[in-house]
């Protein structure tokens, strides 16, 4: 039986170095409020996790949460007008070889669709060569905010699954290895609760999850070689 691959990336961290941002506009919101978190702490304690799934739990406001996520979507365009918004090493180049071989590719965020698509129309130059992910994905993403249940749920995995069905029909009637690619302890247990494997990078305080689906890498580049080295096994 002929083996393929299928995988779903997550964006913020792991496509794109965007943590960062997230969590600095996060961090300026709650301080509006009042409370005094840090990005580095609300990266560790939040990271993959919608911004809506837990501020409203810490914070005492009545008013629409939409309102508040349009003040931290504000806060993060001021950052990137400032900062820009930058890959992560080493998977421009892997997206694009896995293009290359026609291997199914989405992203699944807990991001808004609108940040996620302003992250796949950027460009980025590297060794002067021109990438921009939105070439490769195309529309092939989709938002937490699409399904019932955020990260660590495996309901934006699941649907994604479903879309790339869809779209590619080898996927429902030959073996395929479905893979995430991420960068928290969020995308690791959506994926494993997806019946997927997970490939994820980073340092984490937290016990991991120990299973044979599940891998860390402590470099986004170890991480890419690694599917590298899948892929040509299946070619």
């Amino acid at each position: 039986m002929t083996r393929r691959l299928a995988i779903i990336f997550d964006l913020d961290g792991t496509l794109v170095d965007t943590e960062t941002i997230h969590a600095e506009a996060e961090s300026k919101l709650l301080n509006d409020f009042g409370i005094k978190i840090t990005p580095k702490e609300i990266t560790r304690k939040y990271a993959g996790i919608p911004t809506e799934s837990y501020i409203e739990k810490i914070v005492n406001y009545n008013s629409s949460l939409d309102k508040l996520i349009s003040k931290k979507n504000q806060i993060m365009h001021d950052i990137v007008c400032e900062k820009g918004i930058h890959p992560i090493h080493g998977m421009p180049e892997l997206v694009s070889y896995l293009s290359s071989l026609s291997i199914p590719i989405l992203v699944a965020s807990s991001s808004s669709l609108e940040w996620i698509q302003k992250c796949l129309d950027t460009s980025f130059q590297i060794n002067g060569k021109n990438y921009s992910y939105g070439y490769y994905f195309k529309l092939n993403f989709i938002s937490c905010s699409e399904v019932k249940n955020p990260k660590p749920a495996p309901d934006v995995f699941l649907e994604g699954k479903k879309r790339m069905k869809k779209q590619y029909s080898f996927l429902n009637d030959i073996n395929v290895e479905w893979i995430v690619v991420g960068d928290s302890l969020a995308d690791m247990e959506g994926a494993l609760n997806a019946k997927m494997k997970a490939f994820i990078w980073g340092k984490f305080e937290s016990k991991l999850i120990k299973n044979d689906n599940a891998k860390v890498f402590s470099t986004p580049e170890k991480l890419a070689v690694h599917i590298e080295n899948i892929v040509k096994g299946v070619k």
